[in-house]
């Protein structure tokens, strides 16, 4: 297994998440079609990502291994949301997740004590609560 092809996807997915927007016009057409306008992340831009390789038999894939390609993109947007969220309890579920968008969520939230009392994981949190 590669570990430095699933470290590229892993950035891939934070580019997505953090610096990637497609802006339209009211006809349609994209206005950042190019690369001085579409932002896209460089390998300065990047932190350190680890990976941890889990072996299991495959007996459907070749050499009886599963692939990763860019499965292993997936969920990066939906750690870095709960991370923002987690650290500033601002929920900014529409994506680039930019400075421009974190901090009206979090002057909104600068009275409160961080969570707001109806995000997402307050709520699962309280049904555990009163499970146990």
């Amino acid at each position: 297994m590669n570990d430095t092809l699933i470290t590229a996807i892993r950035h891939m997915g934070l580019g997505f998440a953090m610096y990637e927007e497609i802006v339209l016009d009211g006809v349609g057409r994209m206005r950042n079609n190019y690369l001085l306008d579409y932002r896209i992340p460089t390998a300065l831009d990047m932190p350190p990502v680890s990976s941890i390789l889990v072996e299991t038999d495959d007996p459907i894939g070749p050499f009886e291994v599963k692939g990763v390609g860019e499965r292993a993109a997936i969920g990066t947007h939906d750690a870095l949301i709960a991370a923002v969220y987690d650290a500033a309890g601002a929920w900014i579920p529409d994506l680039p997740i930019t400075p421009e968008k974190i901090l009206p969520a979090l002057k909104k939230n600068e009275h409160s004590s961080g969570r707001k009392e109806n995000g997402p994981w307050t709520r699962i949190e309280k049904e555990r609560t009163r499970r146990s």
